[in-house]
């Protein structure tokens, strides 16, 4: 089981920022932690070919005890990513981190976050 799920938009890792990002999170959770078996779930990091794809999402965010968002616009205008957070925020009370990737203005952020 991850212990954080990372969400973000694959637009956003055209030059690999966000594999760059998670290692780099990953390496200092661990770490910090003192828990080398404790992992950031980033979905290109973690799926393989074959995986049921939304079966695979859903378990994890069902599974994991923290959601990191990586806000920006096309974060905030993802029909899947908002489906991320519906499923994270349906099962309780568990911490959400928004990390501010982008830029944004305050009409992008729609009233259900």
């Amino acid at each position: 089981m991850n212990e954080v799920f990372l969400s973000y938009t694959w637009s956003k890792n055209r030059h690999n920022e966000i594999n760059d990002f998670h290692e780099r999170l990953q390496t200092d959770f661990q770490n910090k932690s003192w828990d080398t078996a404790a992992t950031i779930f980033l979905d290109k990091q973690n799926l393989r070919g074959g995986d049921a794809f939304d079966e695979v999402i859903e378990n994890e965010l069902n599974d994991c005890k923290l959601l990191l968002i990586l806000i920006s616009p096309t974060w905030l205008n993802s029909d899947y990513c908002r489906k991320e957070y519906r499923i994270f925020k349906a099962r309780g009370n568990r911490p959400i981190i928004p990390v501010l990737w982008d830029k944004i203005i305050e009409s992008q952020i729609k009233e259900e976050y």
